[in-house]
């Protein structure tokens, strides 16, 4: 597969953290959070504050390449990460992009089971570059169970249609 990684994108970036360690147990890939990367690595808020926004950039752009050149891996992030900067252009030649989409209403009453829920203000926008980016776009308001197996069938088809193992 030219693509040897998934990346999943959800406008909640707790569910994205959730069917991401689904997905990746289920086709036996290894799982990484973009974000537990950048922490561990220092490319955080502290380093934003000492070191400026040129810097802080420059480094998380040193992570998400290293991430980049992975293999068989699900990577998942927080939505703003993917979408700052060039972040998510350097995903697209390496990764086969998934979206899990949910309606702004369902995506309220997600967020709200949890305590550090996102702020959805820009729905609109932000569903509709996640749609443009995303190989695959799957219903989310379905069981987690369904979605996988649904995932499954449409990578089956994207290999065959680019005729890669």
């Amino acid at each position: 597969m030219t693509k040897k990684n998934l990346l999943i994108l959800s406008l909640s970036n707790n569910y994205s953290r959730q069917i991401g360690k689904k997905v990746a147990d289920f086709f036996e890939l290894f799982f990484v959070d973009l974000n537990d990367i950048l922490e561990y690595n220092l490319v955080d808020s502290k380093m934003l504050e000492t070191a400026g926004h040129d810097y802080f950039e420059k480094e998380q752009q040193k992570v998400i390449k290293s991430v980049g050149e992975y293999e068989s891996t699900v990577v998942v992030g927080d939505t703003e990460l993917f979408l700052s900067g060039k972040n998510m252009s350097h995903f697209l030649n390496d990764f086969v992009v998934v979206y899990f989409q949910f309606s702004k209403e369902n995506l309220d009453i997600l967020e709200s089971e949890y305590e550090n829920k996102r702020l959805l203000y820009a729905y609109k926008e932000e569903d509709k570059i996640f749609k443009n980016y995303a190989n695959f776009v799957i219903d989310a308001t379905i069981s987690d169970d369904n979605n996988i197996n649904i995932l499954q069938k449409k990578l089956a088809k994207y290999l065959e249609a680019h005729d890669e193992d």
